[in-house]
């Protein structure tokens, strides 16, 4: 009974400061379900990168209503339209790309659909003020790395594996599984020694099975052949520190992402490759496979994808090849 008197007090003072909620400066009523949201969201188990997205693409949004509020003072949430919403996208079209612009509308637009879902009949116009509106973005193939760059790519880890050192046969290994198995990097830097397990398969011999956590605390596992990659595992085995990750630095601490970059971008350097970055190894994974003729859910799985129009959205254009084999044959 206790219980129930505590849970109807706590309705009576939601519904009390709900109440108070058009009383409020347009800021501190946005900044207030601003807390709400991004507490509802640590509870879903969003990831850390799309915690920071989400508190710095609003940080930025509730500037705009502050400059916007110092011209006019009556400025409320019944004034968030579509067109003060495109207002605000055009101070962001000469420093950033329409992809970038619809990941801030994205996010702008979820956060005030909560305040809508929060207290329907209170705030449902929000999402009557802004249903529709559409940030339109042309889908351009991602880029991978030229069979060339790949080229280039394995002539240089061979030499990372003559190399009889810790930082060497690390960065020969962080290669190959991004190259090869197509793990996202924040899902490489979390991979554990208790993750990896080798095991015999009956077509394929012996492979190293490898438990990833990806998005969402999403499991799947990503495979790798004994011998492309069991010399470096045993390496550092015997030489890293006892940390339970596999991927440290020199002084056993665990691997970021900012370190990540800044070595594999030398690492390409070095190769002789024209790009750079850490996703393009993703991409250049996925576009294997897809020149390979293999199904779009078999590479969404791989891939780690919620959604098979997400991994269709960019690998599902045939190249050449396979519209050359689909008129003659192979």
């Amino acid at each position: 009974m206790k219980n129930n008197i505590q849970i109807s007090e706590t309705l009576k003072d939601d519904i009390k400061n709900q109440e108070n909620d058009k009383n409020l400066n347009i800021l501190d009523f946005m900044y207030k379900y601003f807390n709400l949201y991004v507490n509802t969201k640590k509870a879903s188990n969003i990831s850390k990168n799309s915690l920071i997205s989400i508190n710095f693409i609003l940080e930025k949004f509730f500037t705009f209503i502050s400059d916007e509020l110092a011209e006019n003072e009556s400025l409320n949430i019944n004034d968030v339209t579509k067109y003060f919403l495109n207002n605000y996208l055009i101070t962001l079209s000469n420093k950033l790309s329409k992809s970038s612009q619809k990941l801030h509308f994205t996010i702008i637009k979820n956060f005030l659909f909560f305040i809508a879902d929060y207290d329907i009949k209170k705030y449902g116009f929000i999402k009557i003020n802004i249903n529709g509106m559409k940030i339109k973005t042309e889908q351009k193939e991602k880029e991978s790395f030229t069979q060339n760059e790949q080229t280039l790519i394995l002539n240089y880890i061979d030499k990372l594996d003559a190399t009889k050192s810790f930082l060497a046969q690390r960065n020969s290994l962080i290669i190959k599984i991004l190259l090869f198995a197509g793990l996202r990097i924040s899902e490489l830097i979390n991979i554990k020694w208790t993750d990896v397990t080798e095991f015999n398969d009956e077509t394929h011999g012996i492979l190293y099975s490898i438990l990833i956590t990806g998005k969402g605390n999403k499991e799947r596992y990503a495979y790798l052949q004994y011998k492309l990659i069991a010399s470096n595992l045993e390496w550092l085995k015997v030489h890293s520190s006892n940390s339970n990750y596999i991927f440290t630095s020199t002084h056993g601490n665990q691997c970021n992402s900012s370190m990540l970059f800044v070595v594999i971008n030398n690492i390409l350097a070095k190769a002789g490759t024209s790009h750079r970055g850490l996703h393009i190894f993703r991409h250049t994974f996925a576009r294997n496979l897809v020149n390979k003729d293999i199904n779009l859910a078999t590479i969404k799985d791989l891939l780690g994808h919620s959604n098979i129009s997400v991994t269709a959205q960019f690998y599902a254009k045939s190249n050449e090849n396979a519209k050359r084999n689909a008129l003659f044959g192979k």
